[in-house]
């Protein structure tokens, strides 16, 4: 089974947050941009979750649904 990932081009150091359907913050994560961003989202329940992604000044919502 595949696991979300996030590919920036840009540089830089980048934040992400995963939060539940609740709005609850339940994973975070750093790394640095232009390379690829695995996360392990083998600990959370199934469900819809919102993975948010900040680069400097940027950011960017992406939604998930874990089965």
């Amino acid at each position: 089974r595949s696991l979300p990932s996030v590919l920036l081009l840009t540089l830089g150091p980048l934040a992400i947050t995963v939060s539940d359907a609740c709005g609850r913050v339940v994973m975070r994560s750093q790394g640095t941009a232009g390379r690829e961003q695995w996360l392990d989202v083998s600990g959370l329940s199934a469900g819809t979750y919102h993975l948010f992604v900040r680069v400097d000044d940027r950011s960017r919502m992406i939604r998930f649904v874990k089965e």
